[in-house]
């Protein structure tokens, strides 16, 4: 999926479109990344056929939450 783009020497990175509440997508954008919305089941950021990432904010209390609900280890085992 995401992958090297040989025309235009960008790395691809597809994340979920839940994402851009945060900075993360326009962060990786300005580094150079090309950035691909996409609803995703498993994971927030698709790096390549064999990676994805789930990301979890500490401020928010969201990875904490995930841990006391069970969250975490299920998107884990999804992942």
């Amino acid at each position: 999926m995401a992958q090297w783009n040989q025309k235009s020497k960008q790395s691809i990175i597809i994340v979920d479109q839940r994402e851009f509440s945060s900075t993360t997508p326009m962060q990786l954008h300005d580094k150079g990344f090309w950035i691909v919305p996409m609803q995703l089941n498993v994971g927030d950021y698709i790096l390549t056929d064999e990676i994805c990432v789930e990301r979890k904010c500490v401020s928010t209390g969201d990875l904490f939450d995930s841990f006391k609900t069970g969250r975490l280890l299920q998107q884990v085992k999804n992942m």
